[in-house]
């Protein structure tokens, strides 16, 4: 792909990361690698008008437009996360993340910027929406979760951040995934995932 730019050091986002993480074969996961390594010129099926769209809902408390020019894909959501919005905490405020997290974690590069965070006076956390017309394998929604409150609690070394405040939301279905209990056992397969992901990006 020679019109393509390669990223030579492992770059995922955090949904690649959690389906590594989970039960995933080594085929679809090259697959998933792949799309991130060579980053190809041209179109690509994106949310981006919608996600600003979702994120200005809660930080800014903006009214959804689906009629806005949009693509019919981001359209489509944008009218389902109408249908049923993601319930928030009263005493909970949403912010835009004030810096973009692309963290190294066992040699690989990952994104892990939540959509908004999420404030509140004793406990916060963060939440990020995942639009894709296939819904997120089961469990990897739930890893997401648990990556969020990771990269906020644990790297950042913030205590306020607590797993139950760290949420996927799935407008589609309508789902909301959060961590378990303990996203420290949660996230034991972490390093691993990592392991696996660096030694099949030279072959993606």
């Amino acid at each position: 792909m020679s019109a393509a730019e390669v990223l030579v050091t492992p770059t995922v986002s955090l949904s690649t990361l959690a389906k590594a993480a989970g039960p995933i074969s080594p085929t679809a996961l090259t697959r998933l690698l792949r799309g991130h390594k060579y980053q190809a010129p041209g179109p690509r099926r994106s949310y981006q008008n919608a996600r600003r769209q979702a994120i200005s809902l809660l930080v800014d408390k903006a009214r959804l437009d689906p009629d806005a020019p949009l693509r019919a894909h981001e359209r489509d959501v944008l009218r389902a996360m109408a249908r049923t919005q993601l319930p928030l905490p009263p005493w909970i405020r949403a912010t835009r993340p004030t810096s973009s997290s692309l963290l190294e974690l066992h040699g690989v590069r990952v994104s892990m910027q939540p959509d908004v965070e999420l404030h509140g006076t004793i406990e916060s956390g963060a939440a990020k929406f995942s639009f894709t017309k296939d819904p997120l394998p089961r469990g990897v929604g739930s890893l997401m979760a648990a990556l969020l409150w990771y990269g906020k609690a644990v790297i950042e070394g913030d205590p306020k951040v607590k797993p139950s405040h760290c949420l996927v939301y799935e407008p589609r279905l309508p789902w909301v995934h959060r961590p378990s209990k303990r996203p420290l056992v949660q996230l034991k397969n972490l390093e691993l995932a990592c392991t696996v992901i660096s030694a099949l990006w030279a072959s993606a």
